[in-house]
């Protein structure tokens, strides 16, 4: 928030009110408790950032982050299923019909490509705990 309002201040002639709604946005957009309680502009900055997690993204950080983590290939089932799990928290946490419809196409292309992986990896075990339909 320090920055973005230490970059508004000096680079833009943005009323001093507009400057601290955004600021105030960019220091609570984490928190973890209900999206009813705070304002419009922080709900779609925390809408976007959840989403951001799930779908094609999430996947392919939690992918990178085995290599980080130097895990194999086996274990992808396993991290594909953590955002299938960080998905089905964003349907509960959205508040918004735009944010909540875009989580569901989100993970239903994790469950294909979950899917898709179950299929070819040999000796995958298919469904995980992580999964919250099977």
């Amino acid at each position: 928030a320090r920055v973005a309002r230490e970059y508004l201040r000096s680079r833009t002639d943005y009323p001093e009110s507009f400057v601290e709604q955004v600021c105030d946005a960019v220091e609570t957009h984490s928190y973890e408790g209900d999206l009813d309680d705070v304002n419009l502009e922080t709900r779609c900055l925390m809408e976007a950032d959840l989403l951001d997690k799930v779908g094609a993204n999430g996947t392919a950080l939690m992918l990178l982050r085995m290599g980080y983590e130097a895990r194999t290939h086996m274990d992808a089932n396993e991290m594909v299923g953590r955002v299938l799990e960080r998905g089905e928290d964003v349907i509960e946490r959205a508040r918004s019909d735009t944010a909540e419809s875009i989580a569901h196409q989100r993970i239903k292309r994790v469950r294909w490509f979950k899917e898709w992986l179950e299929a070819e990896v040999a000796d995958m075990e298919p469904g995980s705990a992580h999964d919250p339909e099977r």
